[in-house]
C-alpha cells in the first residue's frame, strides 16, 4: 500500500488512507478465495451482493458460511464508513463503486474459468484479473485524501494506474503460476498465454499433471514475454507522467520497481 501510495495524498491522511485500502486487500482475499474453489456460485453472489450497498439475505447459509460472510461484510462496512470522512468522499464516491464493480467482474471471471477453462483466452484475462491488484481502486481512496489533486487530469491518471494495474498483475502472475497449477487454478495470464500459442493444451490443463505443464511452460518465453511488457508499460507511465500536474508519476514508477523486486523475490514462498 505504501510504496504505490500517490504523492498527492494529504500527509496527515497518508496513514489513514494506506489503513483503508489495507482493508480492501483483505476484501478481496476474502472473496478471491471464495471464487477460487469454484463449487458454490450462489455463495459467491451473496458475498459479492455485499457491495452492493444493500441488504442481503443469509438465511439459506450454514452456520460457517454465514459467519464468513458477517465478517467479510463488516470489513465492507468499515472500509466505506472511513471513507465517508475524507474530504474528497463525494466527489470520487461513484468512481469508486465503478472500480469495485470490475473487481467484483474479476472474481466472477476466475469462478467461470475454474468451471469452464475453455473459456480461457489472453483478451479476457486482459480485460478483468488485472483488477484484482486494486490499483485502481487504491489510486481512488488515494484521490479522496488528495486535496490538491487536479480534477481535469482524472482521465490520464486513470490511464496510469491502469497500466500500473498490469505491471502489478504481472509481478504476481510470473512468481505463482508454479503453485497455482496444484490449485487447478487457471486464472494467471502464464496459462492463458501458454495455451495461445499452443505451449500447452487444454487437455493438458484440464488433467492437472504439474511437472507436465510445467516443463513446458518453463521451457518457453512466456514469463519472459511477461515482462518486456512490463518494461513497455514502465515507459508509456513514464511518457504519461509529463502531462500530470499534481501527481509526481515519478514516484509511482519507484514504487512500481520496487514491487516487481518484491515479487520476485518472494517467488516460491508466496
Amino acid at each position: 500500500m505504501e510504496i504505490t501510495t500517490l504523492s498527492s495524498v494529504e500527509e496527515s491522511l497518508w496513514d489513514s488512507g494506506n489503513d483503508t485500502k489495507t482493508l480492501g486487500v483483505v476484501l478481496d482475499v476474502l472473496l478471491d478465495d471464495v471464487a477460487d474453489e469454484g463449487d458454490d456460485p450462489q455463495y459467491l453472489d451473496d458475498l459479492l451482493s455485499i457491495t452492493r450497498h444493500s441488504p442481503v439475505s443469509t438465511d439459506h447459509l450454514d452456520a460457517e458460511k454465514k459467519a464468513y460472510f458477517d465478517y467479510t461484510a463488516l470489513i465492507w462496512k468499515t472500509i466505506w464508513a472511513r471513507l465517508a470522512t475524507y474530504p474528497r468522499f463525494e466527489e470520487f464516491r461513484d468512481v469508486l463503486d465503478f472500480d469495485y464493480a470490475q473487481l467484483m467482474n474479476a472474481m466472477r471471471y476466475a469462478f467461470l474459468l475454474r468451471k469452464h477453462p475453455s473459456i480461457m483466452n489472453m483478451p479476457e484475462h486482459d480485460t478483468y484479473q488485472p483488477h484484482n491488484m486494486h490499483m485502481v481502486i487504491n489510486g481512488t481512496i488515494d484521490l479522496m485524501v488528495s486535496p490538491d489533486f487536479d480534477i481535469a487530469e482524472l482521465g490520464d491518471l486513470r490511464r496510469v494506474l491502469l497500466l500500473a494495474q498490469y505491471m502489478g498483475r504481472i509481478g504476481n502472475l510470473v512468481t505463482t503460476w508454479e503453485r497455482e497449477i496444484r490449485e487447478k487454478d487457471y486464472s494467471s495470464g502464464v496459462f492463458s498465454l501458454a495455451l495461445s500459442r499452443g505451449i500447452v493444451t487444454l487437455e493438458d490443463l484440464i488433467e492437472g499433471d504439474q511437472q507436465n505443464i510445467s516443463q513446458k511452460i518453463r521451457a518457453s518465453d512466456v514469463e519472459e514475454t511477461f515482462l518486456r511488457r512490463w518494461s513497455s508499460f514502465r515507459e508509456r507511465i513514464l511518457r504519461l507522467g509529463k502531462r500530470l500536474k499534481t501527481v509526481d508519476v515519478s514516484q509511482i514508477v519507484d514504487g512500481l520497481d520496487t514491487l516487481i523486486q518484491l515479487h520476485l523475490g518472494s517467488r516460491g514462498l508466496k
